[in-house]
């Protein structure tokens, strides 16, 4: 137990003074040791920084190759298991700016105590600023403990480069995959490249047949990059062509690329391989097969157009072709019995390359059909069967089976409205036997319709069938003037419904339907008319606003066509009211007026008319307004009417008492007649109204212009005649009742003023008389309302 405790205090003393020993640097590895041992052991893997004989570059160019080295030092406390091995250095860049020949240095082992150096080359790879990142690793056999350590802080370095010359790229464009060529022909060759300096790039073409497994064919070379080139293809047939394309930058760098499909070149001209029926061949059937197979795929069109065959077979040919485009088979009409037809393909075919081979020869052959007893040609019609029932313009698809005769038959169809015994009408002459036509009932009417068909071969032979009797009428027409869109009508008014029709078959009746509203039934308003008529119709006593008229005809073929009106309302409707009173009296030459006044509870419109009235007399429609100018004294009847255009009407009805107009009565009493007067002379006198009131009282000097003189229990003006020559002068007076003037009265005064005057008038009013005027407007404004 001693012994335990003096090996424990022997090793605290040791490490006391052993701890000064040990290095400054606290960049080191770990202890791993001490996991294990108490103690105090201790076993270190350390890279050396500052000055320990390290080669630390913090910069480098282009083009340049720096050595880095650092130290690297192995310490530890025993003598046992003191080794450390296994031991590696690795120098990385953290940006990738530079690079490393060989970046893990190999130590090997060191014994605690021991230093070793490790190296590195390094050259630029980008510019820019970059930190080298620098590691070591060891191992200790004993409990394989393991040791790492870094270059702490790991050093920066400044990189300058130039930017790397990458070697160009290049890709195929055209020809596009499975395209076929004609030889000897022009073919777009198109790429794409991709360089720093594309435009000092030069391009080579080449081709193979084999994938350039072998062969391997110069097209062209040194082109620029930036363009195409247009190959002159060789004059060869290969379903496996491709090209390659390499292109060279200015620096030298090189790349090239294949066409990943290939494509055709043809270069050899169509051929006709067979025929059928095969060349002088005999006996064919009528019903042979005819055939053209070529030696290659062909472009069908040119092949069709190429062919041709004497005589025609009859029909029209059309051709089928198989999937390969090589075998092109004709749909015909039957060959005739004995004959022979002699058959040509001429040049111009074109095989499937683009632009494409073209045959240059013509390929002629015959073949002869076996002779046949031909039966003289018959012909039936199975429609029309008879019984149809046609209007003009329906269509009708006439059929029927010929056969026998001699040649290509013909045939005419005619037609006849008088039943078998005809006659007949051309329809179509000389069709090809189809079999079928297409036509439409003609205009005619005829319960007795028949249809003959004709049938003729080339030998003059004929054969004739005729259909049953048929109809055709004239179509249904009909048309109706009926209630327009959103009118509005009064229940209980009379509406005049017309309509016209014609065509149809045999007894046409015509029914006439009212509906309320889309959701109700039609009902009958009138039933067995005719195709043509008209009727009165009373508007029923239903509020409606989407009622309907219907006008309906029906033939005994059952054929119906109906004429609807538009959707209009039905109203119950009060009259309009007058309300004002007319005036009764009236004047000779005084105008009358009466502004009729009335009201409707619709709120229609109204307007007014004159039934009765005097001659002249006039109403304004829209506003009542009555006028009448009276021509001579006596009563005059007036009876005027207001509608509210849905039927409802008032009637007022009065009589005018029209008396002559008496005239106003005017005297001057002052001045006397031919008085003599000088200075301001004042003229009085008295009016007396006529049928009228006064509405003024006017003077004149001399002939002169009108003016109005003062009016109140009688009138007055003042005279200034001190603008007047001296002399005698004439002063005219009348009255005015706002429909006529009185007679004139007339006073000659004399002037002695004793000068010449101005020769002028100027009216004055003297001061007293304006003083009373005041008082008097009010006695004058009630004179004239007596």
């Amino acid at each position: 137990m001693h012994d335990k405790w003096h090996l424990l205090l022997l090793a605290t003393a040791m490490m006391l003074l052993s701890a000064p020993l040990l290095p400054l640097s606290v960049s080191k590895s770990s202890n791993p040791c001490a996991s294990c041992h108490g103690d105090g052991r201790y076993m270190y893997l350390d890279i050396l920084e500052g000055d320990a004989g390290n080669t630390i570059p913090t910069a480098i160019i282009d083009n340049e190759v720096l050595q880095v080295a650092v130290v690297i030092e192995v310490t530890g406390s025993t003598s046992r298991h003191n080794v450390m091995t296994g031991i590696t250095a690795t120098l990385a860049s953290q940006n990738g700016l530079f690079s490393v020949d060989v970046a893990t240095f190999d130590v090997g082992a060191l014994v605690a105590g021991q230093r070793a150096t490790a190296f590195w080359n390094v050259s630029a790879v980008s510019s820019g600023s970059d930190v080298m990142l620098i590691t070591s690793a060891g191992h200790n056999t004993h409990k394989g403990r393991e040791f790492q350590d870094g270059y702490s802080p790991s050093p920066a370095i400044t990189v300058s480069a130039a930017s790397p010359d990458l070697p160009p790229a290049i890709a195929l464009t055209a020809p596009a995959a499975g395209q076929q060529v004609t030889g000897g022909t022009d073919l777009p060759v198109a790429w794409t490249v991709t360089d720093e300096e594309r435009a000092t790039c030069l391009v080579s073409l080449y081709y193979s047949t084999d994938g350039f497994a072998a062969s391997n064919e110069t097209i062209a070379t040194a082109l620029p990059a930036t363009k195409g080139h247009t190959w002159t293809t060789p004059m060869m047939d290969s379903d496996t062509v491709t090209l390659k394309a390499t292109v060279t930058d200015k620096a030298g760098h090189f790349n090239q690329t294949v066409l990943g499909w290939a494509f055709a070149i043809d270069s050899t001209a169509p051929s006709v391989a067979s025929v059928l029926p095969s060349d002088g061949e005999t006996g064919v059937s009528t019903a042979a097969a005819l055939q053209v197979r070529f030696s290659e795929p062909v472009e069908e069109s040119s092949a069709e157009a190429a062919f041709s065959i004497s005589p025609d077979p009859g029909g029209v040919v059309t051709w089928t072709w198989d999937a390969y485009k090589t075998t092109m088979t004709a749909t015909h009409g039957g060959f005739d019995a004995g004959t022979t037809y002699n058959c040509t393909v001429s040049a111009g075919i074109r095989d499937r390359s683009s632009p494409g081979n073209t045959c240059q020869g013509t390929f002629i052959w015959s073949f002869n059909t076996s002779k046949a007893t031909v039966p003289e040609p018959s012909i039936a019609l199975t429609s029309p069967a008879g019984g149809e029932r046609l209007y003009w313009g329906a269509p009708l698809e006439v059929r029927w089976a010929a056969s026998g005769g001699t040649g290509t038959l013909l045939v005419n169809l005619s037609l006849s409205q008088n039943g078998a015994a005809g006659p007949f009408t051309p329809v179509a002459t000389a069709m090809a036997n189809s079999g079928q036509h297409a036509m439409t009932a003609p205009a005619m009417v005829s319960d007795h319709c028949v249809l003959r068909a004709t049938v003729f071969d080339q030998a003059g032979l004929e054969g004739t069938w005729y259909s049953g009797e048929f109809m055709i009428a004239r179509p249904l027409n009909l048309s109706a003037d009926l209630p327009a869109e959103g009118v509005r009508l009064q229940a209980g008014a009379q509406t005049t419904l017309n309509w016209t029709g014609t065509g149809g078959h045999g007894t046409v009746t015509v029914m006439v339907c009212f509906r309320p509203d889309p959701g109700s039934p039609e009902q009958p308003v009138l039933m067995g008319q005719p195709l043509t008529g008209n009727c009165t119709w009373t508007v029923p006593a239903v509020d409606a606003v989407a009622a309907m008229l219907c006008v309906n005809a029906t033939d005994d073929w059952g054929r119906s066509v109906e004429v609807s009106s538009g959707t209009f309302s039905i109203t119950t409707n009060h009259a309009p009211r007058f309300s004002g009173t007319a005036p009764i009296a009236g004047h000779t030459g005084v105008p009358y007026e009466y502004w009729a006044r009335a009201e409707d509870d619709d709120g229609d419109r109204l307007t007014y008319s004159i039934d009765k009235g005097p001659s002249g007399m006039t109403i304004d429609a829209a506003t009542g307004k009555l006028a009448w100018t009276p021509s001579s004294a006596g009563d005059s009847s007036v009876k005027i009417k207001v509608s509210d255009g849905r039927g409802g009407e008032a009637v007022q009805e009065f009589t005018i008492h029209v008396i002559a107009k008496v005239a106003p009565h005017l005297i001057i009493t002052a001045p006397a007649e031919g008085k003599s007067v000088r200075g301001k002379v004042m003229f009085t006198g008295t009016v007396t109204k006529g049928s009228l009131g006064i509405e003024a009282v006017q003077y004149r000097v001399d002939s002169g212009e009108w003016m109005n003189a003062t009016v109140a229990l009688g009138w007055q003006f003042t005279v200034d005649t001190t603008r007047l020559k001296d002399g005698t002068h004439t002063i005219e007076v009348r009255a005015f009742d706002g429909a006529g003037y009185s007679d004139t009265a007339s006073r000659t005064i004399k002037v002695e003023n004793g000068s010449s005057g101005a020769g002028g008038f100027i009216p004055a009013v003297d001061a007293w008389v304006a003083l009373a005027l005041v008082g008097m407007v009010g006695a004058f404004l009630r004179f004239r309302r007596k």
